[in-house]
């Protein structure tokens, strides 16, 4: 199993939805876990993430693209990821979009979350910028080009409340989906990326 360095990113839950056009493969990430972000001064990706992005496991960084590729196996199978051409996730193509409330303060951890952080923390160093958990959510867009990848603009103003799986054809035959799920989908086909 992977092991997250933040113990509530493991517990957390993410929707995440693939669509095949007749093109090629498209994938629509959605991500609700607040992946680690490790980053220096002057990397900044030209799509607004981060050139050196890495979430850790086994004690040692893993790079985003390799991370993505990973959760696409795990969420949807090794046999599609096998699909997706070696160059098509790239840095210069993910788009990150961050939820709009990023830039508040860390919040505080409460009850379990506290002591699993606690219990962590005593047999683990990391910085202290990384003791607290972040109330981040990371949408990916996963596009061939780039410029359909910097059209991707959208924000998550509500934490994801369960495991969606789903093709996008059949998002609104969904029960009881946060509403920004479907509208988020929505505004990806309007602006073009599914066409």
């Amino acid at each position: 199993m992977f092991n997250y360095l933040w113990p509530m990113s493991s517990l957390g839950v993410n929707a995440l939805f693939y669509y095949h056009n007749k093109n090629n493969n498209v994938i629509l990430m959605m991500q609700r876990r607040s992946l680690k972000m490790s980053h220096a001064p002057g990397q900044i990706a030209t799509t607004g993430g981060y050139a050196n992005a890495g979430v850790t496991g086994c004690g040692e960084y893993e790079c985003l693209v390799e991370s993505l590729r990973r959760e696409i196996r795990e969420e949807i199978g090794a046999e599609f990821e096998a699909t997706i051409p070696q160059n098509a996730i790239r840095m210069d193509n993910i788009a990150q979009i961050r939820q709009k409330f990023e830039d508040r303060a860390p919040i505080p951890l409460k009850g379990y979350q506290k002591l699993l952080t606690r219990a962590v923390q005593l047999f683990t160093r990391k910085p202290k910028a990384l003791q607290k958990q972040m109330n981040i959510n990371f949408i990916w867009v996963i596009k061939v080009t780039q410029e359909d990848a910097q059209k991707a603009i959208v924000a998550d103003p509500n934490e994801v409340g369960e495991i969606v799986h789903i093709p996008l054809s059949n998002i609104d035959k969904v029960q009881n989906i946060r509403p920004w799920i479907p509208d988020a989908v929505k505004e990806f086909n309007r602006l073009g990326l599914f066409s």
